[in-house]
C-alpha cells in the first residue's frame, strides 16, 4: 500500500485507525446515556424511546457490507474520510435538532457512517503489520483500547449532561469525526489507490436484507406484530433478490464462499454469539428508568466490566501472538 509521499507511517496510520474506531465506539457508549433527557425534552413514550434507541443499529446493517466494498473499490482513505463527514453530519443533526423526524435523521447519519470508520479501520491495521506476530498484539492492544472508550465516554457524557446538556455531547461525536476526517486525509494520502473494480449490487442488497430483519424482530419486540410480518415478508424478498444476484455474478464483493475457509464458521459463531450477550445497552436504559439514579453513578457501574475486558483483550492479544488465533 501507498500511503502519503514520504512512504508508509505506521504509527499515525495506527493512531487513524484507532481515532476512527473510536468516534464509533464513543456513539454507542454515550448514546445510552443521552436518551433519557432526550426522551424527556421531546416528550417520547417508552416505545418512543426504543425507537430512537435502535434506529442506529439497523441503520448500520445497511453499511456494514457495502463499507469493504468501497474501500475496494475507492480506497480506504476516500472511504473513511466520507464517513467521517456523515457522521459530522449526523451529530450536527442531533446537536441542532429541535423536532423528532431531526433527531431521527441524525442518528440514522450515525449509524450508517459509524460502522464503515470500524471496518475500515481495522483494515488499516491489517494491512500496515504484516508479520502476524506483530499484527496479533497491536490487534490485542487495539481491543484493549476499545474498553477504555467505553469507560472515557459514558462519563465525560454523563457530566457533560449533567453540566451543559445533552446537545454538547453530540457536539463531541461531530469534533471527533472531523479530526478523523483531517487524519485519514494526511496519513493515508492519496496514493491509496482501489485495488479493483468491485460490483456494489450483493453488499447493498445483503445489508438491506440484515436492516430489513433487524426492523421486523425489533418491532415484534414492540408489539406491532403486523408491521413486522409486513416488514420481514420484505426481507425475504430482498434475500431471494441477494441469492439471485450471488448466482449470476461471478466474483460477488459479498462472497459467502469465505464460510468454507477452516475456522471461519466458528469466528462468525463467536461473534454472533458476544454481540447476543451484550445486552448492557438495554439493562442500562432500563436502570436509568426503573430507578432514576444520577447519570455520573450509572456511567460508573459501567467501569468495571470494562476494566475486565481491558485485562482479557490485552491477555488474549498477547496470548495470539505465543500460540496462535485458532487456539485462543
Amino acid at each position: 500500500m501507498h500511503v502519503g509521499r514520504r512512504g508508509p507511517r505506521p504509527t499515525l496510520l495506527v493512531v487513524t485507525a484507532f481515532l476512527a474506531m473510536a468516534v464509533s465506539l464513543t456513539f454507542e457508549a454515550a448514546s445510552e446515556f443521552i436518551l433519557v433527557p432526550v426522551a424527556d425534552e421531546f416528550s417520547l413514550s417508552v416505545d418512543g424511546l426504543n425507537y430512537l434507541a435502535v434506529v442506529p443499529t439497523v441503520a448500520s446493517l445497511i453499511s456494514i457490507f457495502l463499507a469493504g466494498a468501497l474501500a475496494v473499490r475507492y480506497g480506504r482513505r476516500a472511504v473513511l474520510m466520507g464517513s467521517a463527514a456523515i457522521m459530522c453530519a449526523g451529530a450536527a443533526l442531533m446537536s441542532l435538532a429541535t423536532s423528532l423526524p431531526v433527531m431521527f435523521a441524525g442518528r440514522v447519519l450515525c449509524g450508517v457512517g459509524g460502522v464503515p470508520l470500524t471496518v475500515v479501520g481495522l483494515s488499516l491495521v491489517n494491512v500496515t503489520f504484516s508479520d502476524p506476530a506483530r499484527r496479533a498484539k497491536m490487534f490485542g492492544l487495539m481491543a484493549a483500547l476499545t474498553p477504555v472508550v467505553y469507560i472515557l465516554a459514558p462519563v465525560a457524557g454523563t457530566l457533560i449532561t449533567a453540566s451543559i446538556g445533552w446537545r454538547f455531547v453530540p457536539t463531541l461525536w461531530l469534533v471527533a469525526a472531523a479530526v478523523t476526517f483531517f487524519l485519514a486525509r494526511i496519513s493515508i494520502g492519496a496514493g491509496d489507490p482501489p485495488s479493483s473494480p468491485t460490483e456494489l449490487v450483493t453488499p447493498v442488497l445483503g445489508g438491506l436484507a440484515l436492516a430489513l430483519a433487524c426492523l421486523a424482530i425489533s418491532l415484534a419486540g414492540l408489539g406491532f406484530v403486523m408491521w413486522a410480518i409486513a416488514i420481514g415478508i420484505v426481507a425475504a424478498m430482498v434475500m431471494g433478490a441477494v441469492a439471485m444476484a450471488l448466482r449470476r455474478s461471478d466474483r460477488p464483493s459479498l462472497d459467502l464462499r469465505v464460510f468454507r475457509t477452516p475456522g471461519a464458521l466458528l469466528a462468525a459463531g463467536a461473534i454472533i454469539f458476544s454481540f447476543a450477550l451484550d445486552i448492557s445497552y438495554f439493562v442500562n436504559l432500563y436502570i436509568q428508568l426503573r430507578y432514576q439514579l444520577p447519570l455520573p453513578y450509572l456511567a460508573l457501574l459501567a467501569i468495571l466490566p470494562e476494566l475486565a475486558g481491558i485485562a482479557g483483550s490485552l491477555t488474549f492479544g498477547w496470548l495470539a501472538s505465543q500460540i496462535g488465533r485458532a487456539h485462543v
